[in-house]
């Protein structure tokens, strides 16, 4: 698995995936997904404090004080646009992943570890008899003094 975890071209990633085990596909999917919900919400705060810093209104609230940044020059913001720039590039790569392994995992007839199934779980049914006439602990009419 440790070739998959190497920064590889999109056509080698499917290559490698076809040899690793369905949980090891779950867990790369996860991994995956980690990552962009990471770099979208970097995105999100650099494009935030990108606008703050041009005078522009910030469309979306973020936590100001999280984030100390003090005065900013034109080299924050070319670092700011540079950055945003770079991790779209990530972001469509990781996207490509994710829809290899969609496409493994439908090969293999699991379900894709990136989406969540379909089917709600059944809920249990608890049965709890509310007449006294038998001794029961866990009963919810139950009271111990």
């Amino acid at each position: 698995m440790s070739a998959a975890l190497k920064p590889i071209h999109i056509d080698e990633f499917k290559i490698v995936i076809k040899s690793i085990t369905d949980a090891e596909i779950a867990l790369l999917g996860k991994q995956i997904h980690n990552s962009i919900d990471r770099l979208e919400r970097s995105n999100f705060i650099m494009q935030a404090l990108l606008q703050k810093a041009k005078g522009q209104e910030v469309k979306e609230a973020f936590d100001e004080e999280e984030f100390d940044t003090g005065e900013q020059d034109e080299e924050d913001l070319k670092v700011y646009s540079d950055s945003i720039r770079e991790n779209e590039i990530v972001l469509d790569n990781l996207h490509k992943r994710v829809e290899a392994l969609d496409d493994e995992s439908l090969n293999r007839d699991i379900t894709p570890p990136t989406k969540p199934p379909n089917v709600k779980p059944a809920l249990k049914k608890v049965e709890v008899d509310a007449d006294n006439d038998i001794i029961d602990s866990n009963a919810p009419n139950s009271v111990f003094l």
